[in-house]
């Protein structure tokens, strides 16, 4: 269908052109408005990744660099306290947040503006995702307008995490490239978007081949081709040196051994083991069946985790538009590939790869980049195969309506969730500042080493994931003084449920309102 036609359609469901960019604005500051009031009821930035980049942020914000004042892996066998943040997590996350720290003070919603304002970017990448691949003027912008509400994307704008970072890297990345098949210099663009998600996430450089393989198929001379090839993987190193730097500085190799340990795990709390052996020979020890089913299992959650991420409904239109685009002879449909290409690279590397990281949330973090393209590629298909312009619009003010209805009900759930977490550390932390014992250098080993120094200030260690004579010497071997239960820890549930006396741990506190028991760890006679 041919632009002029399409438009004539859309009839009284677009504004005007004179009133279109008042209605966009408006949507916009709506979007703005309602992620603020959730930011400015925020207590406590969250569990995990969220704390340890907030937790950097302010370290880098103080000029004290890439180190954090608590272990909570050993896959990198960190000697001391503090240690250097970017053995796992990459640190771009923490640099953004920092800058608006620095400007504009330290607190909490002062470091969530970047979220809030990088999930509104989302909108106009929506918007020029639209304008690549489609004509209709109604699809561009309603696609534009929906992506502020997908639940998913809404309630990561409002943490200090990596995902809504990562989103923006990548969809910019995959529209760049997509770009550079008419116009070579967006490759260039592509690179340096690519290489600031492998920043922020390690599976960013999943980006890199899908570039040079388009750079390869583009309809350029050979010589313009290798140009703009090398051209694009030297921005792509000189961008990540910083970092390779850092990393030769601390484990004396380009990448720390951490990430890359992760993929012979056969369970997840394993990543927090101190002295067990993660190899292929542990690996192929498992038994080529528990292998099996477990990637799997793994391929058919993450399926469904594609569905959950932008609903049902608006996911299998956008599979009814990819199989049409695979099956496509229409040269316009096939300029999806770079997006396709990254989809089946992502699933394949969390199904098949980094199988048990996948089922704490890696594969639904690093899916979100592709909402934006399945929401396009899905208002499209409604668009086309649905006759009725106002059956359409209404389908499409009926998402707009549920989504929002449940990004605001996941938010309020989140910030009550994250303001618990405040509160029974803070009561915590009442009771380790009420013990002689905990002075400013006292350790505390725990399940959650990220939000437990966020909130008491005090260092922590993880408790890793072995028996109890391998806790106890970890404990010693980094000075910790407190260990925090309960944990995910088969070794310490004897002594957590009171069935279990061990002279080492001794119960000083059962923190008030909460499941925490706090023990001290004596030291050996």
């Amino acid at each position: 269908m041919k632009t002029d036609a399409v438009n004539r359609t859309i009839g009284p469901y677009l504004p005007s052109r004179k009133y279109l960019p008042i209605v966009i604005v408006a949507v916009l500051l709506i979007a703005l408005a309602i992620r603020l009031i959730f930011a400015l009821t925020a207590q406590h930035p969250g569990h995990g990744d969220q704390a340890f980049y907030l937790t950097l942020a302010e370290n880098l914000a103080d000029g004290r660099g890439f180190e954090v004042d608590y272990i909570w892996n050993y896959l990198s066998q960190p000697e001391n306290i503090p240690c250097f943040s970017n053995d796992y997590w990459m640190p771009l996350t923490a640099v953004i947040i920092s800058l608006s720290l620095s400007i504009f003070g330290k607190s909490l919603i002062i470091a969530l503006l970047p979220s809030i304002l990088f999930g509104l970017t989302l909108s106009v990448i929506a918007y020029f995702i639209g304008k690549t691949y489609l004509s209709s003027r109604f699809v561009i912008y309603y696609s534009s307008a929906v992506v502020l509400f997908i639940p998913a994307l809404f309630k990561y704008s409002l943490l200090t995490d990596s995902t809504i970072f990562y989103a923006v890297f990548v969809s910019l990345s995959l529209l760049f490239t997509t770009k550079g098949m008419k116009k070579p210099g967006y490759f260039l663009l592509s690179a340096i978007c690519a290489c600031l998600a492998h920043l922020t996430r390690q599976d960013g450089v999943l980006l890199v081949p899908i570039l040079i393989f388009a750079i390869l198929i583009s309809p350029y001379r050979r010589k313009t081709k290798y140009m703009i090839l090398v051209t694009s993987m030297v921005l792509y190193v000189i961008i990540l040196l910083p970092l390779l730097i850092g990393n030769y500085k601390t484990f004396g190799a380009l990448f720390p051994p951490g990430p890359f340990k992760t993929i012979f795990l056969t369970e997840y709390e394993d990543i927090y083991s101190y002295s067990k052996e993660l190899s292929l020979r542990t690996y192929l020890a498992w038994g080529l069946p528990n292998i099996l089913l477990s990637k799997i299992k793994i391929g058919l959650y993450n399926i469904k985790t594609l569905f959950e991420l932008s609903g049902y409904f608006i996911c299998i239109f956008a599979f009814v538009g990819i199989f049409e685009t695979v099956i496509s002879r229409d040269k316009k449909r096939q300029i999806y590939f770079p997006f396709l290409l990254y989809l089946l690279l992502l699933y394949f590397f969390y199904s098949l790869i980094a199988t048990f990281p996948s089922s704490y949330g890696g594969f639904y973090r690093s899916a979100m980049s592709l909402i934006p393209f399945f929401l396009v590629i899905s208002m499209d298909t409604i668009w086309r195969h649905i006759p009725s312009k106002q059956t359409v619009f209404l389908i499409v003010i009926l998402i707009t309506t549920v989504f929002m209805a449940n990004s605001i009900y996941s938010a309020r759930k989140m910030i009550i969730t994250n303001s618990k977490i405040n509160q029974q550390l803070t009561q915590l932390k009442d009771v380790l500042q009420n013990d002689i014992k905990a002075d400013s250098e006292a350790v505390i080993m725990t399940r959650g080493p990220w939000e437990v120094f966020y909130t008491t200030g005090y260092k922590t260690i993880q408790i890793p994931n072995e028996n109890i004579d391998t806790i106890y010497e970890v404990a010693l071997k980094y000075g910790a003084d407190y260990l925090l239960l309960p944990a995910p820890r088969k070794a310490l549930e004897d002594i957590y449920r009171g069935t279990r006396v061990d002279a080492r741990f001794e119960l000083i506190a059962n923190i008030k309102d909460t499941d925490l028991k706090l023990y001290r760890i004596n030291q050996p006679d």
